[in-house]
């Protein structure tokens, strides 16, 4: 027995030997101080999430502001010959044969008369918008990473969206239209990657699944609230509904520059460990400084790792140098 001991004992304590000790992410620390995710914490990333229902609104705000309405015929109990109720549209009709069925400033088409005008000009507004996401998210996402942060890009596209909403309720015809659109579409494409990022990134693992889950039950509370405003609306304005949708965004920008924290990994990677320190404390009041040392050595390894990959396209020439 005392030989099979012998023989046994090396291989064990060589093996425990091949494996060193794995030396502490970021991640990993970080998880370890806010991983204990406390109600309040949670209800700051659940309320972060509601930016997602502003973010659904101004995605599908056009489905209802730029469809055609329907039209009648004038006098069609007198036998009036000139105007068809089966025509396919009215542009064909003489003037004064036929009306909307609402307001003709109910909707942007009926305003501008867009419907006799092609199919182009009806789709242009869509079009600049989703013209102005593909834009913004490419551009943006750089600022997110490097200069601004998740806090700053979103007040960032917040606001703008919001300035760019409120400016649309007085745009003259459909060539500022369109452009006010574009606007809002640059801007509006980062709002809900750092909604997102910024929500999973002030709590811990066990909470992120939850907060995932509130982002997009916002999401779909605001698409579910234009069919809401638009039958509130449906004999007003069209200008309305970009004021409804535009001005409570600007109010809950102001709340989250108050109330929400920046990201303490985005603050860990930039090399400020100070602030990180002070956003970690205000999510979790039990900790104190003493209990940090861990994270020298984690910044100091990403300083390292990162030194050659700094400026506003470092994520680009991390994802171009991988295979």
């Amino acid at each position: 027995m005392s030989m099979a001991n012998a023989a046994t004992a090396p291989l064990l304590t060589s093996s425990q030997d091949a494996e060193p000790a794995k030396e502490p992410s970021i991640d990993d620390v970080i998880e370890m101080y806010i991983g204990a995710t406390g109600a309040l914490q949670l209800l700051k990333a659940i309320f972060l999430t509601f930016a997602w229902a502003f973010d659904a609104q101004q995605v599908f705000i056009s489905a209802f502001m730029d469809a055609e309405p329907r039209w009648h015929c004038l006098n069609a109990s007198t036998g009036n010959s000139s105007c068809s109720p089966g025509a396919a549209s009215p542009c064909a009709l003489p003037p004064g044969s036929w009306a909307w069925d609402r307001p003709a400033e109910a909707s942007v088409v009926s305003e501008w008369t867009l419907n006799c005008t092609g199919p182009a000009l009806v789709s242009l507004p869509a079009s600049s918008f989703f013209a102005g996401c593909l834009a913004g998210g490419f551009l943006l996402t750089t600022l997110a990473d490097s200069l601004l942060g998740r806090k700053k890009m979103l007040l960032v596209s917040l606001v703008s969206t919001s300035i760019a909403g409120v400016l649309t309720a007085f745009a003259p015809n459909v060539w500022a239209y369109a452009a006010l659109r574009l606007v809002a579409g640059f801007f509006r494409s980062m709002v809900g990657t750092c909604t997102l990022v910024l929500s999973t990134e002030i709590v811990g693992k066990r909470c992120r699944s939850a907060v995932n889950v509130a982002g997009f039950f916002s999401f779909a509370v605001g698409f579910l609230s234009l069919p809401a405003l638009a039958y509130a609306f449906r004999d007003a304005s069209w200008r309305n509904m970009y004021l409804w949708t535009s001005v409570p965004c600007l109010f809950y920008s102001v709340l989250v520059y108050f109330l929400v924290q920046e990201s303490p990994r985005w603050l860990l990677v930039r090399g400020r460990k100070k602030a990180a320190l002070q956003q970690i404390m205000s999510l979790n009041g039990s900790c104190t400084t003493a209990r940090f040392t861990m994270l020298d050595a984690c910044v100091v390894r990403e300083d390292n790792a990162g030194a050659s990959g700094e400026g506003v396209f470092a994520a680009l020439q991390v994802m171009w140098e991988r295979k």
